[in-house]
């Protein structure tokens, strides 16, 4: 279990016997089709950011060590505010080995690895809420 700074909102992660890890945040499942890390963190006690297999129709993908088992990431963000999921997902011509988000005002910048985190080159950037439909 995963707890906010202020203990009020969690996240479990709970492997089956496929070895498939489910995710619930406070309760709320996260996309149960997608094939989620055992781990996870939080930003600012609000969003909470997990990575998972990025697609398998994506042209760098292949096998990898690692729970995952695969080379290309993709990040789910679950908003315990709004109760809602996204899942950011690399297109055809982006390789994110080892994605990570920071929340930036309320500006996602997403970095496809920790090289470019450090040196500040985010692979995306969209609004932390999204807006409405």
């Amino acid at each position: 279990m995963e707890f906010t700074s202020d203990d009020r909102h969690r996240a479990v992660h709970l492997k089956d016997k496929t070895e498939k890890v489910g995710v619930w945040v406070d309760g709320v499942p996260l996309p149960e089709d997608a094939w989620l890390d055992v781990s996870g963190y939080w930003v600012d006690d609000r969003f909470y950011v997990v990575q998972a297999a990025g697609p398998e129709d994506h042209p760098e993908q292949e096998l990898a060590m690692g729970h995952l088992g695969c080379r290309v990431l993709a990040v789910v963000i679950h908003d315990v505010q709004q109760a809602t999921t996204r899942m950011i997902v690399p297109d055809a011509t982006e390789t994110w080995t080892d994605p990570c988000v920071r929340l930036d005002g309320g500006t996602w910048r997403l970095y496809a690895d920790g090289a470019t985190a450090e040196a500040g080159r985010p692979a995306r950037l969209f609004p932390a809420i999204p807006p409405s439909v």
